[in-house]
């Protein structure tokens, strides 16, 4: 009974202060929600109210092969759905990096869906030399809310860095322009898209060195149904890893993404 009183409150606190729709139906009846990042194509982002990509399509396919029909919720900033996986109203995390403390509320799938290279991003008119972390003393740097780089590097953040945090990238690229930050972190081939996609293509580039490369999984919250799941899917995601799949799925939402955000296929890089 109190089990069934903390879901019920977990539940409203989650619908009047967040405005969630939460799922009525459980792994256990055969369905799952799975959520992730609203703004990284070509792997996740919002369309209309739910998420698409290749990382979208992908968990579908996996969780399919256990009988379990999965649906994307709406996504939403990073740190909302991260609590939202501690408390148990998603099934699976799309794209995370590993991280400890992660580690203590989710079971991440092995192996990693994809290797995601980080790169620093300047105002072509305030460029400046990088070959090293070191080359970022003494600068102000700007990242989105939750995004962590690794155990190492963000350690270095703390310790040597002038770091600003935004909710979304669209708000960095604004700093870059009107030279309140000198360099923003991101991954590069998302943040390659975004500046297509705004504009700034032309005034917003990366350096050719990358920060570094840090793989991104799938992760189940352990308090999920769909936990019991977790060996039947890596060892699916393993087949698949194996393979074309996963490069035709991205390179199909990379031009899905380019349709329906109204961008020419015509456009170069």
């Amino acid at each position: 009974m109190q089990q069934q009183i903390r879901c019920f409150l977990s539940s409203f606190l989650a619908v009047y202060f967040l405005g969630i729709s939460l799922p009525t139906y459980a792994c256990d009846d055969g369905y799952a929600i799975v959520s992730g990042r609203t703004n990284y194509p070509p792997l996740s982002w919002r369309q209309d109210d739910y998420l698409d990509g290749g990382l979208v399509q992908l968990a579908k396919n996996l969780f399919s092969s256990v009988n379990v029909k999965a649906t994307s919720d709406e996504g939403g900033p990073w740190k909302r759905i991260l609590l939202r996986a501690q408390r148990g109203d998603i099934d699976l995390l799309l794209g995370i990096r590993r991280s400890k403390h992660r580690e203590e509320y989710l079971v991440f799938i092995e192996p990693p869906v994809t290797p995601a290279v980080q790169s620093v991003f300047v105002h072509k008119n305030r460029n400046f030399d990088y070959s090293e972390w070191s080359d970022l003393k003494g600068k102000t740097g700007n990242i989105t809310l939750g995004t962590q780089f690794g155990k190492e590097f963000d350690a270095y953040i703390i310790e040597n860095l002038d770091m600003e945090y935004s909710e979304t990238p669209e708000q960095i690229f604004k700093k870059l322009v009107l030279n309140r930050v000198d360099y923003m972190l991101a991954p590069l081939a998302t943040t390659i898209l975004f500046l297509e996609k705004e504009g700034l293509s032309f005034e917003i580039t990366n350096k050719r060195v990358p920060l570094n490369v840090i793989d991104e999984y799938f992760a189940i919250p352990k308090n999920s149904p769909c936990v019991k799941h977790a060996a039947a899917i890596a060892n699916n995601l393993k087949n698949t890893a194996g393979s074309d799949v996963m490069d035709n799925i991205i390179e199909t939402n990379f031009m899905l993404w380019f349709k329906q955000k109204g961008i020419s296929d015509e456009m170069k890089f």
